[in-house]
């Protein structure tokens, strides 16, 4: 993905930099790529998680069908809302960081300008000021983090409180369990609130592995962004006529204008 990347930066023309404003190529190579391969290997790990927690609850349900659908639903729910809230401030969070280290890398690499011109303070302001909203964007997908993890841990306990309560209405009731002409005894009982129990632990556990993969996919944004950008003259393009013959003859140019792509309306 490097490799790809790299060659794209070098492939586009001269006037996409000019309009370019999260120009964070440097850091694009080395962070924004590692996030990914973050990403990617623990996209593993999440899996094997959440396909175990899918087995407990199988389980549970086979043993008892009513209980499981009673106690489980509201897991599913706040872990979906919290992993799209996550993602969505993911994807904040990088832009944020990438203004304020697109204004580090021009500063650097003028450094001399800013030196001569005593525009110290002025440049660490300027990047103060953009590292405010990466802060903020920090913050706020921090809070949603904390929040969603500490509703998902609630819900969990309550869901383990309610699974003994209503567990053992059911053994007093004599309900059947599923597929079978058998009551419900104290043994799936167990089996249920045990197969919920692990089941909800294990999908505790992926929560942090999404929060990885919501990072990662915020930089694979940026990243094929420009991978996938075909530039209008296209350098490494090998489609049109070859001459197979040397040309020779002149050039003539005639009510050419130019104007710098980020500013149109100037001649």
């Amino acid at each position: 993905m490097r490799k790809v990347y790299l060659e794209s930066l070098l492939r586009q023309d001269i006037g996409w930099y000019d309009t370019v404003q999260d120009s964070r190529f440097v850091s694009g190579v080395s962070e924004d790529i590692g996030k990914v391969q973050e990403a990617g290997e623990k996209l593993g790990l999440c899996i094997y998680y959440l396909f175990t927690s899918v087995m407990c609850f199988t389980v549970s349900l086979y043993y008892g069908w009513l209980l499981t659908l009673i106690v489980t639903p509201v897991i599913g729910v706040v872990a979906v809302v919290v992993s799209s809230f996550q993602a969505r401030m993911t994807v904040q969070e990088q832009k944020a960081y990438t203004k304020s280290g697109s204004i580090a890398q021009e500063v650097l690499a003028n450094i001399k300008t800013v030196m001569a011109f005593s525009g110290q303070r002025k440049e660490f302001k300027r990047y103060d000021d953009g590292s405010v909203f990466a802060l903020t964007a920090g913050k706020k997908r921090g809070l949603v983090s904390a929040i969603g993890n500490g509703t998902l841990w609630f819900f969990n306990y309550v869901s383990q409180a309610l699974a003994l309560w209503y567990g053992i209405k059911l053994i007093l009731d004599g309900e059947r369990t599923c597929g079978t002409e058998s009551t419900f005894t104290s043994q799936n009982l167990l089996i249920v609130y045990f197969s919920i129990f692990f089941g909800l632990i294990n999908i505790g556990q992926s929560l942090y592995y999404l929060d990885v993969i919501s990072i990662g996919r915020g930089a694979a944004a940026a990243i094929y962004k420009v991978i996938d950008r075909v530039p209008v003259i296209d350098s490494y393009a090998d489609t049109g006529i070859v001459p197979s013959q040397r040309l020779s003859g002149t050039v003539e140019f005639l009510n050419v204008t130019f104007s710098y792509p980020s500013r149109q309306d100037v001649q």
